[in-house]
């Protein structure tokens, strides 16, 4: 039931760089930021403005906002412009940046984290914005390999442990926006169109701005957010002023809904769940099951929204149950500590099943019990099934879920049926987190074994965002070969680089340096390449020998003493 609506106090701040003083100007975001300051304004934001910022100009309105904020319930950050991330770290880049050398990002930029931490005294909700992904000219003349992560395009996904924050992103992590052939960029029109719709709840309305930008740009940027809202906010006005509703536990009917409907081919029980329970944790499943009956039917290939992460944290504190002793998984760090658990090939799946099922009746919000029972789908041949359990297992915080999912795809992937399972492998795509970024790569090598490159290199990009070292290489390999494009040498000698300084060891160094039949012959690696490579050892301080492309000893020399600088 909803609470009494109140009228709340809303600020935003949108800053929009430029007129760069060391790379070409940027057409579109000074007129990003009027067309959504109108929207704002309309809406009764107190909106400041920022343009064409330095550095001390951009810490100098971080801190006047800051203070703007405390007496605010709601604030807001947008910000259009360049942006970069290095290690995971994200950084907005004011005009008089120059970024010469990685090393001076730290000093130059503006660091995400305290951009995001000026609105932490925003009493009910906090949004930030970046429409900062695209493709970066600074990339190409700045020296690499001066500090331990190598700067990337795009930015890394960020995960706040903040509540009701949410961080929204022109594109997904490490992709690169567009700034649009009119007059504002895709993202910002979107958000202008939808943020402040009256009515709207501002995850709908993210949905919608991140659908529209998608159609808009042919599939080639999507949107995305990350971040936890437990209530229900709106940001377009009621009469004149903003609401926030509060909220009691909307999701309190939804497991005993699901039972009831999760065995049948109705679509329209599940549409029905999709408006009662739309954020809870069967929402994605029952998005998946509308999405494969539209497949069945024969409608072409489904699209489905991204799962929205439940309202409730997992609730492991259960005691153990049959699906416990019958599909636990040795490796699963939540499992019942007292079990040694079962192996994939040992789980007994005409029991397994049926226990794990009545399980997750039983306790719906456990996350070790829906991976146990995604495992005995798995086992038991029933992927759709199986891949909807390990995605509830996922959103309630599973590892091991995430890694069994990856799995499951790459057998599909092998049997050609990656297809059939599209949704899932988007929402797979959109939530691989660093510890399984080698399951990711696994998934990676099995659309290469079909000769599917273009996702081998979406996955590989994935595993890339978290400096897996065989991801790097991979994505060096593709990128000197031209693969999916024209070449790029000097872009695969930075993730050749990365690699080796994210430990890419033993690998490297015997299947690449030493005897290896397909580097033995330089003229595996172009030319190019091996330039790029020696002159970005150079760059590090680890080569000083002749910029010739050979991979000789003294090269060699240099790939250990760049590991040594780890």
């Amino acid at each position: 039931m909803a609470g009494t609506a109140t009228a709340q106090t809303k600020v935003a701040l949108l800053i929009a760089n430029a007129n760069y003083t060391a790379v070409t100007a940027l057409k579109n975001p000074p007129n990003d930021i009027a067309i959504l300051r109108g929207t704002l304004e309309a809406a009764g934001f107190d909106v400041s403005l920022l343009e064409n910022a330095t550095r001390a100009e951009m810490s100098a309105a971080l801190g006047a906002f800051e203070e703007k904020v405390e007496n605010a319930d709601i604030g807001m950050v947008y910000y259009s412009g360049h942006g970069i991330e290095v290690n995971g770290e994200n950084f907005l880049i004011p005009v008089d940046a120059a970024l010469r050398s990685d090393r001076d990002i730290k000093y130059e930029a503006i660091v995400l984290s305290d951009v995001i931490a000026t609105l932490s005294k925003a009493r009910a909700f906090k949004l930030v914005l970046l429409d900062a992904c695209r493709d970066n000219p600074f990339l190409r003349t700045m020296k690499h390999g001066l500090t331990k992560g190598v700067p990337t395009r795009g930015l890394a996904r960020v995960d706040s442990s903040e509540s009701n924050l949410l961080i929204g992103y022109a594109t997904a992590p490490g992709d690169v926006a567009t700034d649009g052939d009119g007059a504002t960029s895709p993202y910002a029109q979107a958000l202008a169109r939808h943020i402040a719709t009256p009515g709207l709840e501002i995850e709908a309305a993210l949905r919608a701005v991140a659908k529209e930008v998608f159609e808009a740009t042919g599939g080639k940027q999507r949107p995305f957010k990350t971040g936890s809202l437990f209530d229900t906010v709106m940001l377009g006005p009621d009469g004149t002023a903003p609401v926030v509703l509060q909220t009691e536990d909307a999701c309190r009917d939804a497991a005993t809904h699901w039972a009831g409907i999760s065995a049948t081919t109705d679509r329209a029980l599940f549409e029905e769940h999709l408006r009662n329970f739309p954020n809870c944790a069967f929402a994605s499943l029952a998005r998946m099951r509308l999405a494969s009956l539209s497949v069945d039917q024969g409608a072409g290939q489904a699209t489905i929204a991204i799962p929205a992460a439940p309202v409730h944290e997992s609730e492991d504190n259960v005691p153990q149950t049959e699906c416990d002793l019958l599909a636990s998984a040795p490796d699963d760090k939540m499992k019942i500590a007292a079990l040694a658990g079962v192996a994939f090939t040992a789980i007994p799946t005409d029991r397994a099943v049926e226990a794990c099922r009545t399980a997750v009746d039983q306790y719906p919000r456990t996350a070790r019990l829906w991976y146990q029972l995604g495992r005995s789908l798995h086992k038991a041949g029933d992927y759709a099934k199986a891949s909807e359990a390990y995605i509830v297992a996922g959103n309630y915080g599973s590892a091991a879920a995430m890694n069994g999912l990856g799995r499951l795809l790459s057998l599909l992937a092998r049997e050609g049926r990656t297809d059939e399972f599209a949704p899932v492998l988007a929402w797979y795509q959109d939530h691989v987190a660093k510890d399984q970024a080698a399951t990711a790569v696994e998934l990676a090598g099995a659309f290469e074994e079909k000769a599917q490159l273009r996702r081998a290199f979406d996955m590989y990009t994935v595993a890339a965002r978290f400096d897996e070292p065989n991801a790097l290489y991979k994505l060096s390999w593709l990128a000197d070969r031209g693969a999916l494009g024209p070449r790029d040498p000097t872009l695969a000698a930075t993730y050749m680089v990365r690699a080796l300084k994210s430990g890419l060891l033993t690998s490297f160094q015997s299947d690449v340096w030493y005897g290896s039949p397909r580097i033995a012959e330089e003229s595996v690696w172009s030319y190019e390449f091996r330039v790029a490579l020696q002159k970005e050892m150079t760059s590090a301080g680890v080569y000083s020998g002749k910029i010739d492309g050979r991979l000789g000893p003294s090269t060699v020399k240099a790939v250990e003493r760049l590991r040594k600088k780890l």
